[in-house]
C-alpha cells in the first residue's frame, strides 16, 4: 500500500513504529501467569501413545517441552510429571526444536496445580 507521505507523518507511531496503528506486545507484556525455567522430565501423551519429554519453562497457563515427537499445533495431548496426575493440553506453537502448550484444566485441577507449582517454582529461585 502506497501512502503519501504528507499522510504518513500525521500517523500515530506505536512503541513498534508500526504504521498500521497496530499495538505489539512482547511475550513478558502478553503474560498472565508466572512462569518459571526449569528442567523437569515428563512423558507426552498423544493418542495413547507416550513419548519421553523435558519440560524447558512452566507456569500455570502452560509450558514450553522438548520432545522426542513434535504433534501438530492444535493436538490435544496429555502431560505427565512426577508428583501431578496428568495434565491435559493443547500444542499452541511449534518451535525448532521444542513445543509450547496450553494447560486446558477444570478449575478444581486448575487450583491445586497452581498451588503446587507456585510452592515448586519458589523452592527452585
Amino acid at each position: 500500500m502506497n501512502i503519501p507521505h504528507q499522510i504518513k507523518s500525521l500517523m500515530p507511531v506505536t512503541r513498534r513504529g508500526d504504521p498500521t496503528g497496530h499495538v505489539r506486545m512482547s511475550v513478558s507484556e502478553r503474560r498472565q501467569n508466572r512462569r518459571g525455567e526449569l528442567s523437569l522430565e515428563a512423558s507426552l501423551k498423544i493418542n495413547n501413545e507416550t513419548y519421553s519429554a523435558e519440560i524447558l519453562d512452566i507456569s500455570s497457563g502452560g509450558a514450553r517441552l522438548r520432545c522426542s515427537v513434535v504433534p501438530r499445533n492444535g493436538a490435544s495431548i496429555a502431560i505427565s510429571l512426577d508428583g501431578f496426575a496428568d495434565l491435559p493440553a493443547v500444542v499452541i506453537r511449534r518451535l525448532p526444536t521444542a513445543i509450547a502448550v496450553e494447560f486446558r484444566l477444570p478449575p478444581l485441577q486448575y487450583a491445586e496445580f497452581s498451588e503446587r507449582l507456585d510452592r515448586m517454582l519458589k523452592a527452585h529461585a
